[in-house]
This record gives C-alpha cells, structure tokens and sequence, in this order.
C-alpha cells in the first residue's frame, strides 16, 4: 500500500478544524471538568484545614471527588470512541457520520474490551513460558532476553488487533468477527500492517512533541519572568494548552483518518 500517500491524505484531512471538533470538544469538555473538580478539591482542602475536624471533614468530599472522576473517565472513555468513528466514518464520505457512529457504539465498546482481554492473555501465556525458561537459564541476559520477546509480542498482538475497532466502525462486524478479521488481515499482510502501525505510532508521537513545545517555552517563560508578567506569564501558559489540547485533537484526527483509510486499502486488496 502506498502509506506516503495515505499520510498526506490523512494529515490534510485532520488539517481542517471542521474534522477536529469531534476530539477538541471532548477534551475541552475533560480540561473544564477536570478543572472544576481540582477547583472544589483545592477549596474543600482549605475547609477541612480550617474546621476543627481537620482532614477527616474532607473524606465524604473525597469520596465524591473519586467517584465523579471515576464518571469523567468513563465519559471521556466512551466519548473517544465516539469521537474516532465519527472521524472514520467521515474521512470515508458518510454524511451522518455521527449517526452511525452511535449505532457502532455498543459494538465498539464490547470489541475494546475482548481486545483488552485477548491483548492481556496473550502477553501473559507468553511472559509465563518465557519466565519458566528463563528460570533456569544459567546466563544473566535471561532477563534482558524475556524483556526483548515480550516487547516483541506486545508489538506483533497490538498489530494484529490495531485495525479491530476499524472493522466494528466501517464494516458493522461483530466483536469476535472483528478480531478475527483484523488478525487474519495481518497474518496475510504482516509488513504492511507493521508498516501502518509504526507510522502512525512515530508520527502521532512527533505532532504530540511539536504541540508540547508552545508549553515548555511558556513554563520557562513565566519561570524566568518573575512576578512582573504575571499576567502575561498566566495568559501564555493558558493559551499554550489550548495549543496542547488542540495538538492532541489534531493527533487523534490524523491517527483515525490513518487508519481507516489503510484498512479500506488493505481490505480492498486482500
């Protein structure tokens, strides 16, 4: 497959802000959250540092703080599966991509977790084989040998299952269906699986360096600025993670576009 060409399409793709929102609003929505819950942690902190009780006056606000994070996580836990097939869905043409996208959406959930479930089995069958042999090894790169199959094997079982949730999205196949198929598509096709995969690994992970850099330059600012730009200071600091959020949308985008496009590639060829 042509993954040069699929990269370009893709990155145009997440260039446009219109492609971006489904991601942005979402993390938008986890930022103002995860604020208002420091917010009333901070606050409830000075209460219970004030109050006669002390701390033990801050354990039913504690309990209620971990369970609404709890809640957040899993909004923004089911909202990113959303958010991706919306994305896929949209990078293939479909107009009511949000639509559909709900449809997929129980599918989804049930295939992550068999993907979770299968992943983990996988890497601990072998991390046990492996540690019975190297039990008895009587060389000291024993471990280092253990460490090197094991990263093996995570790569190779993150690549059979990378494409699972694109067939749940773009083909409505069922949970053990999906898995299937995707395993099956990298045994058929291992260099060009492994290829998307590290693509879209490097390149998400050098667009979420790139969108960290405005925040690094705004800390060291405000570190050396002293209290005069304070304002100034908060106001870069603030608008360089709006850059960072914006980054990761941008990142999420990309990497949904990257990979539904060369699951269509690959399918079709198959």
């Amino acid at each position: 497959m042509d993954v040069i060409r699929n990269l370009e399409k893709s990155l145009s793709y997440a260039w446009n802000l219109g492609h971006v929102k489904p991601f942005l609003y979402l993390y938008l929505l986890a930022a103002v959250g995860l604020g208002a819950l420091a917010a009333i942690g901070f606050g409830a902190l000075a209460a219970a540092l004030a109050a006669p009780a002390g701390l033990a006056s801050l354990i039913p606000t504690a309990a209620w703080l971990v369970l609404l994070l709890i809640l957040l996580a899993i909004v923004v836990a089911i909202g990113s599966l959303l958010a991706i097939a919306t994305v896929a869905l949209q990078s293939q043409g479909k107009k009511k991509a949000f639509g559909e996208a709900k449809k997929r959406l129980l599918g989804l959930i049930s295939v992550m977790f068999a993907v979770i479930l299968v992943s983990f089995a996988a890497n601990w069958a072998v991390e046990t084989l492996l540690g019975r042999r190297v039990a008895g090894a009587s060389y000291s790169g024993g471990g280092a040998l253990a460490a090197v199959a094991g990263t093996i094997v995570s790569i190779a079982v993150s690549c059979a299952f990378v494409f699972t949730p694109y067939f749940v999205i773009l083909r409505g196949r069922k949970a053990l269906d999906a898995l299937s198929a995707s395993a099956k598509l990298f045994v058929k096709k291992p260099a060009a699986v492994f290829l998307v995969f590290l693509t879209e690994v490097v390149v998400g992970i050098a667009l979420v360096i790139a969108s960290l850099v405005p925040l690094v330059l705004a800390i060291a600012y405000a570190a050396s600025a002293g209290a005069t730009s304070l304002l100034v200071s908060g106001l870069l600091v603030f608008l360089s993670l709006f850059v960072l959020l914006l980054g990761i949308s941008f990142t999420q985008t990309f990497g949904a576009a990257f990979l539904a496009n060369a699951l269509v590639e690959l399918d079709r060829k198959r």
